[in-house]
């Protein structure tokens, strides 16, 4: 073994004893901007990535931010994350086991934890609006935090409890994207290269996103979705939704654009062969 490469926090933390100890190199990971550590993680994360030959950051986005704190320009690489599709394709033709629990209408599905800085009690006061608009507009919840029972009484207050569906977590999420129209993900800042995103774009959804941190980089404003600022207000979030689901043939073609611009950049294929470049370049120094 020549590279021992960690994949977040924790491991960066004991990696690079390890790697020191085996005396061999030591890749790091930047997966998001780090604003969800607590300060003496930070501190060791940071010992980590000087350690280390090399640090991999999934966005530029994030090696910009990283940069900015002080890491060499020359030391951090962007390398994408990967979607396999063939995968992604088989498991989205199952049966989505909890389709009796969905809502019927147009469903917007946001996958996330239920936590704060995900914001997605934005896309549930949104939703009163874009009912005006598209009154079979539906939202339907993915994941499990200790939001979820604020979430449920702000659908309650706002009078949308019979529109928005709280699935908790759910292992089969390609089986349930098929049964939606549209995918959101609407964090407040932190955000690195959004799996729940690239998983909405493999299954040809458009995406309702904000534009920060790697969202930007997967998200083509007007052609693949929307993007909104990160202080947008419910209402803006409402017009950018009815945006995606006004029109269906609209919405198809930008599910069917980035699906397209997903597979040439984050495609097992294409990103094996970066990540195989790549540690080529790191074992040869």
């Amino acid at each position: 073994m020549d590279i021992l490469h960690t994949w977040d926090a924790d491991a960066a933390v004991f990696g690079q004893f390890a790697a020191r100890w085996a005396g061999i190199k030591l890749v790091t990971s930047r997966r998001d901007l780090g604003q969800i550590y607590p300060r003496w993680k930070l501190a060791l994360m940071r010992r980590a990535d000087r350690a280390a030959a090399r640090v991999v950051a999934n966005a530029e986005a994030v090696r910009t931010h990283f940069v900015a704190q002080g890491l060499p320009p020359d030391k951090i690489e962007v390398l994408p994350n990967l979607i396999d599709l063939a995968e992604h394709d088989r498991l989205a033709a199952q049966p989505f086991p909890e389709a009796g629990r969905l809502l019927n209408g147009r469903r917007m599905v946001a996958v996330n934890r239920l936590d704060p800085e995900k914001n997605t009690g934005l896309l549930i006061e949104a939703l009163p609006q874009v009912r005006k608009e598209i009154p079979e507009a539906v939202l339907v919840v993915v994941g499990a935090g200790r939001e979820m029972p604020t979430l449920r009484e702000k659908a309650a207050a706002l009078g949308v409890s019979d529109a928005v569906c709280f699935l908790g977590e759910v292992m089969e999420v390609p089986a349930l994207l098929r049964l939606c129209e549209a995918g959101a993900l609407v964090p407040s800042r932190n955000e690195g290269l959004s799996n729940t995103i690239l998983e909405y774009m493999a299954a040809r959804l458009p995406v309702l996103a904000t534009d920060c941190g790697g969202n930007r980089e997967l998200v083509r404003d007007g052609e693949t979705g929307r993007l909104v600022s990160p202080d947008a207000s419910a209402g803006e979030v409402a017009l950018a939704w009815v945006s995606l689901l006004r029109d269906r043939e609209q919405a198809a073609e930008m599910g069917r654009r980035a699906q397209t611009s997903m597979a040439q950049r984050h495609a097992s294929a294409p990103v094996l062969e970066t990540f195989r470049r790549f540690y080529e370049k790191v074992a040869a120094v």
